[in-house]
């Protein structure tokens, strides 16, 4: 497992960012899966295929219905690992270091971006030519497509257009827009200690999830959000690096931040200016990598499904539209039990095998490829 130990890596003097790249936190790759599994839950739940097979599911709706709490954990998550990547890079203010960051962002995520809205596209066009309807029309409109291929869709408070989970992907790009100006910031203001980046969190925190909360129904929420808990994510980073790693109380934290989000998602509703706080308690915790809950989280197993969590989260919603057509739930009320569970394990397998199927063909080559084409131009 690897850890900063919280040492700088060297700058690379042609680019201003860390070279190499740092070794992962193998608990954090982890824990992307179960943000992903969160939110596959309760978009099963929102589209009816849950509860239409399995009707007593409900009584977990306080948690299954939370898991758009999940893309929390995410902005969150994504905050502190490109901190932790890129945040020495950034001591001052450099073009080509900003666009090489961008290109570099624009890698990991674009490709299966596109890929997935391009599926859509054709789902759409195959469905209007045999005359199927899919979904609300207006969710796939020519501007809104145009948007998405610029990933400026969430930017007007749209979350639902196309691929509809992609929306965090635009609220993320904001994020990465400004991140340089973030660690420029923290540069000049100092943020290299672990009380000021304690201090830091808590302030965020503190006047972010209010106007968080005011703005839910507003069309600012989707920058609102990622802002916030994308910089919580970067002052995390901070605090982890002046962090001790060692056992006793640190491997009875992570489990603990867990119950507490459990127990918090439950008392509120999954609001996220009440759940928020317990699940940046989670990203630092398992950042320490300490105790057998941190251990499983960096196992094989589970490093490589958090590796493949992006394209599960891509992809779902796509694989749903599709299943939904094909084999509706509502088709097996009144079958036998072991029936309707049959068919939800068939849509959840479904669901697996095509992320891993996109991980594999589309992200992971692609990335490489990109990747590859920067580092030849920089040769």
């Amino acid at each position: 497992m690897g850890q900063d130990g919280g040492a700088q890596w060297p700058v690379a003097p042609a680019t201003g960012l860390p070279e190499p790249p740092r070794p992962t936190i193998d608990a954090l790759t982890g824990l992307r899966i179960l943000a992903a599994v969160w939110v596959v839950l309760f978009h099963l739940r929102s589209t009816d295929v849950m509860p239409g097979l399995l009707p007593a599911s409900e009584r977990l709706a306080w948690f299954v219905g939370g898991g758009y709490v999940g893309v929390d954990l995410f902005f969150t998550l994504s905050g502190f690992v490109i901190a932790y990547n890129y945040l020495d890079g950034f001591q001052r203010l450099s073009g080509r270091a900003y666009v090489r960051f961008l290109y570099l962002r624009l890698a990991r995520i674009y490709p299966l971006h596109l890929a997935t809205l391009l599926a859509v596209l054709l789902l759409v066009v195959v469905a209007r030519v045999i005359h199927v309807a899919l979904s609300d029309e207006s969710a796939f409109g020519v501007g809104s497509f145009v948007a998405n291929v610029f990933l400026v869709h969430a930017w007007g408070g749209e979350e639902t257009s196309w691929n509809y989970p992609a929306w965090s992907i635009s609220a993320e790009w904001f994020a990465y827009l400004l991140f340089p100006l973030i660690a420029v910031a923290f540069a000049r203001f100092g943020v290299r200690t672990a009380a000021r980046a304690a201090v830091g969190v808590l302030v965020t925190l503190a006047l972010g999830l209010p106007l968080i909360d005011a703005t839910a129904d507003s069309e600012g929420i989707p920058l609102v959000r990622v802002s916030v808990e994308f910089l919580a994510g970067c002052f995390l980073f901070v605090l982890h690096r002046h962090s001790r790693r060692r056992g006793g109380l640190h491997a009875w934290l992570l489990p603990v931040a867990f119950l507490l989000v459990g127990v918090l998602t439950w008392w509120s509703d999954a609001r996220t200016m009440v759940v928020a706080p317990a699940l940046v308690l989670v990203v630092w915790s398992a950042s320490l990598a300490s105790g057998p809950v941190a251990a499983w989280l960096a196992s094989r197993p589970m490093v490589f499904a958090g590796q493949v969590s992006f394209a599960l989260y891509m992809t779902h919603a796509i694989v749903l539209l599709v299943l939904k057509n094909l084999v509706p739930p509502e088709a097996f009320a009144g079958t036998p039990l072991v029936v309707r569970c049959s068919v939800l394990a068939g849509y959840c397998v479904v669901m697996a095998v095509t992320a891993v199927a996109a991980y594999l063909v589309v992200e992971r080559p692609s990335q490489a490829w990109m990747r590859r084409r920067l580092a030849r131009s920089a040769g």
